[in-house]
């Protein structure tokens, strides 16, 4: 998982929040969003695949 991407952002997003002491806050945001679609993905890639392989793989 690719923590350090919103470290480039950080600066940007604290001055829109009027204080750098709410960067913790978006770090934490950025890793709850990461955590909570990845496994989302990742079944949705499954049912996907199935689906497109059942489709592609069926005789006519």
């Amino acid at each position: 998982m690719k923590n350090r991407d919103p470290v480039n952002a950080i600066p940007t997003i604290a001055g829109e929040l009027h204080g750098f002491s709410r960067h913790a806050w978006v770090f934490s945001a950025y890793m709850l969003a990461s955590a909570v679609t990845v496994p989302i993905y990742g079944k949705l890639s499954g049912i996907w695949t199935k689906t497109l392989l059942s489709l592609f793989m069926r005789k006519p």
